[in-house]
């Protein structure tokens, strides 16, 4: 193979190596590499470099101590705490930028609620229905007949006095 041909195939050889490469690309690049003693020979080194590489970084991570790695980290981020006006304001942007629609029909919809609801609420006369005087007295006027026609006669006993039992007992 000529060198300007082989050129062509080193952009794919690092993620050849990496297997970073889909299936029909890494047959063709392993089949130029049966073919090619160059392209071979670099593949290689890349894999050479690419392991000296590796152990190098192990070494260093190996080295480095990650112990209070976390506390590190944290003793520099600094609590930022937006104030509550600027986090409603940033909520109610972004609901009405994304859900604009729904957002007026539901403040349409509790503000003709709460124009209906108020002067219901306001109104100082007793309410009528199920719930006023008259209704509830004629119901419990009603509940009565009914419970006094479907009383049965009761049997009238005559209580004795302790007396005249303490009599009857002596007598026997």
């Amino acid at each position: 193979m000529t060198p300007t041909d082989c050129q062509s195939w080193f952009p794919s050889l690092s993620a050849f190596i990496d297997g970073e490469l889909a299936p029909a690309r890494r047959v063709q690049i392993e089949h130029h590499l049966a073919t090619c003693r160059d392209c071979s020979a670099r593949v290689s080194d890349l894999r050479a470099t690419s392991g000296m590489v590796r152990i190098g970084m192990e070494m260093r991570a190996d080295e480095a101590d990650f112990s209070d790695f976390f506390d590190k980290v944290l003793a520099k981020i600094e609590p930022h705490r937006v104030p509550l006006w600027e986090r409603w304001k940033l909520t109610l942007s972004e609901l009405f930028a994304y859900h604009r629609g729904a957002m007026i029909s539901s403040l349409a919809t509790a503000a003709i609620a709460v124009l209906i609801a108020v002067p219901i609420a306001l109104r100082s006369r007793p309410p009528t229905g199920y719930a006023s005087a008259q209704l509830s007295g004629s119901i419990i006027a009603m509940f009565s007949t009914l419970r006094r026609s479907r009383r049965k006669p009761t049997r009238t006993t005559t209580k004795t006095s302790t007396a005249s039992l303490s009599r009857s007992k002596n007598n026997r």
